[in-house]
């Protein structure tokens, strides 16, 4: 009875945001994050609330901050708290599938060791060609404590293998300049190339997760209220089932190989994934 009551609870979700200026300050980043919820806990937020928090603060304490990056990092003071996230976060993919005693073991230890990490996807020869980007140089970490890493990945571990949570997969797609202007001239704006980038993004998450029911959740982009014709082009053939789509909220869903699928486009939709 534990176990059917164990499947039964299971199911996946997956969350995407942006950042970036595409030619002004690029490249634009464009994220998936494909988790596995296994908890009693709608909001990993609450269900991993032992290893993350919010916003920093003063506590010193094993929990790294899980926030929006301008919220982690402000320019005024130092990159250690979002080198700490990054990397812990790094430590909790890889522990799915490594064999490793400790994080610490396979951290990624340079820049371009971190790409491969979070952008299985990207074209590295594109980024070799652009020797400006020379990522093979940049040691990790710039400013956090090594140790401090390592326990605080481990923390976070442990945390989500006693919640029943795993983070099966990340895809961060890089959008340099001339692809990003490529884009623009094919879409039309920004905020329809960033739509189509973000639906490649849960496109190929989509394909990693087959088991469970799956909940998506995705920021607005730009004005656009409706996105049935991306989700279709994107995402499926099933019939889409069109909630409210209205200035704050774009709601979906279909049924897909006997898993239901819901997909919202959210104003302020960071603060919900």
């Amino acid at each position: 009875m534990t176990e059917i009551a164990t499947i039964e609870l299971m199911r996946n979700l997956i969350g995407t945001d942006e950042a970036g200026y595409g030619p002004n300050l690029g490249p634009l980043t464009v994220t998936g994050t494909l988790w596995q919820n296994g908890s009693d806990q709608d909001d990993l937020y609450h269900a991993l609330e032992d290893a993350i928090k919010s916003a920093p603060d003063r506590k010193k304490d094993n929990r790294i901050v899980l926030a929006d990056s301008k919220v982690v990092y402000k320019s005024s003071g130092s990159i250690a708290n979002l080198e700490t996230s990054v990397l812990s976060i790094a430590g909790l993919l890889q522990s799915s599938t490594s064999t490793a005693v400790s994080s610490g073991q396979n951290l990624p230890g340079t820049v371009a060791e971190l790409f491969k990490t979070f952008c299985p996807k990207q074209d590295w020869a594109k980024i070799a060609a652009m020797p400006w980007f020379d990522f093979d140089s940049i040691q990790l970490p710039l400013k956090a404590k090594p140790e401090t890493i390592t326990l605080k990945a481990d923390h976070l571990i442990a945390t989500a293998t006693t919640a029943n949570i795993a983070l099966l997969s990340v895809d961060c797609r890089c959008v340099f300049p001339t692809e990003f202007n490529r884009g623009l001239a094919k879409h039309g704006n920004k905020a329809s190339l960033l739509s189509n980038e973000t639906l490649d993004v849960l496109s190929h998450l989509k394909s990693k997760s087959i088991d469970y029911d799956l909940e998506i959740t995705c920021d607005k982009h730009g004005g656009r209220s409706r996105y049935v014709d991306l989700i279709q082009n994107h995402l499926t053939d099933a019939v889409i089932n069109v909630g409210a789509e209205t200035t704050r909220l774009s709601d979906y869903s279909f049924t897909e190989q006997d898993r239901d699928v819901v997909i919202r486009f959210q104003a302020g939709g960071k603060k919900s994934e």
